[in-house]
C-alpha cells in the first residue's frame, strides 16, 4: 500500500475516533439530568451530521498529489527518453553515413577490379584465342553459304516443278471443261 495513502487513512481514522469520543460525551451529557448545557462551537457542526467533507478534502489533496506525481513522472520520462534517443539517433545517423561511404568506396573498387579483370582476361587470351574464334566463325560461315546454295538449287528445282504442275493443271482443267461440255451436250440430246 502507498505510504501517503496509508498516512491519510490513519489520519482519517484518528479524526473519526475523536468525533466518536465527542459524540459519546455529548450523549452522556444528554442522558444526564437536564441542566443548562453549553455546547462548544466546534462540536455544533457534529450535531448536524457527517457529510464527509473532511474525507473529500483529504481525497482531493491526495488526488491532486497523485496527479502531480504522475505528471512529473511522465515529464521526467519524456525528457529522459528524448535525450537518450536523440543521442542514439545522432549516433545512428553518423554510423549510417559511414556505412554509405564505405559502400560507395567498395562499389567503386569493385567496378575498377572488374575492369582490370576484364582487361587481364582479354590480354591473356591474346591473338591465339581470337584467331581460333575467327577460324571457327569463318568455317561456320562457309558451311552456311554451302547450305544456302543447296537451298537455292532446291528452290529453283521446286519452282520448275511448280510451273510444270501449273501447266498440267491448266491443261487438265481445260480438258475437264471440254469433257463437261460434251457431257452436257450428250445429256441435253
Amino acid at each position: 500500500m502507498n505510504p501517503i495513502r496509508k498516512f491519510l487513512i490513519q489520519r482519517k481514522l484518528k479524526k473519526l475516533e475523536a468525533y466518536e469520543k465527542k459524540l459519546e460525551q455529548i450523549y452522556e451529557k444528554q442522558a444526564a439530568p437536564k441542566t443548562s448545557i453549553h455546547v462548544k462551537d466546534d462540536i455544533k457542526h457534529i450535531h448536524k451530521g457527517f457529510k464527509g467533507q473532511f474525507i473529500q478534502k483529504d481525497t482531493s489533496i491526495s488526488f491532486v498529489v497523485l496527479v502531480a506525481v504522475c505528471v512529473l513522472i511522465i515529464v521526467g520520462l519524456t525528457i529522459f527518453y528524448y535525450e537518450k534517443f536523440q543521442g542514439l539517433n545522432d549516433v545512428f545517423q553518423t554510423k549510417l553515413g559511414e556505412l554509405n561511404q564505405a559502400y560507395e568506396t567498395i562499389t567503386k573498387k569493385e567496378g575498377e577490379l572488374l575492369e582490370n579483370t576484364a582487361r587481364l582476361v582479354v590480354t591473356e587470351a591474346g591473338k591465339e584465342d581470337l584467331e581460333s574464334q575467327y577460324s571457327d566463325v569463318r568455317g561456320q560461315l562457309n558451311a552456311e553459304k554451302e547450305k544456302n546454295e543447296d537451298l537455292q538449287d532446291t528452290i529453283a528445282v521446286l519452282n520448275d516443278r511448280i510451273a510444270k504442275l501449273e501447266q498440267e493443271n491448266k491443261k487438265l482443267q481445260s480438258d475437264n471443261a471440254k469433257l463437261r461440255k460434251r457431257i452436257d451436250d450428250l445429256e441435253s440430246q
